[in-house]
């Protein structure tokens, strides 16, 4: 995402402004308060290649329903809820990119405060909890 670009709001579909992370490239709708990280920055930031394609096959799978939001990235409808450490989010089912409520970003926030992650050069985080660490660094 260019950072001249304009991204409608998933739920709204109001114009997005670049989110205050440093770490990770995220937008955020100043109406409704949605925040929108692509599935592209996910996939350059999480520690293996396992952990996107295990979020990619979350949001392909029937498992929970969709919901009638619009990926911003590239025009998909619905996207899946996906359940990451008890918290449901809304996931691309084309490009896996991630639509987080205000209170999503809440919760994972508090859930990186009661479980905090230490990542060394030889632990690495695999699977649905590299997307839930990655979530509380906002």
């Amino acid at each position: 995402m260019a950072n001249d670009a304009v991204w409608p709001c998933p739920k709204c579909q109001t114009n997005m402004s670049p989110g205050p992370s440093v770490l990770l490239r995220n937008w955020h709708c100043p109406a409704c308060a949605f925040d929108w990280v692509s599935g592209e920055a996910l996939a350059a930031f999480l520690p293996t290649v396992k952990a996107f394609e295990k979020l990619r096959s979350a949001a392909a799978s029937g498992e929970l329903p969709t919901r009638m939001l619009q990926c911003p990235t590239c025009r998909t409808r619905p996207m899946r809820l996906v359940r990451i450490g008890g918290i449901v989010i809304d996931v691309c089912r084309k490009c896996v990119g991630v639509a987080l409520d205000p209170g999503e970003l809440n919760a994972f926030k508090a859930h990186g405060q009661r479980r905090p992650y230490a990542v060394a050069a030889d632990d690495v985080i695999t699977g649905l909890d590299a997307i839930l660490h990655l979530l509380t660094l906002f």
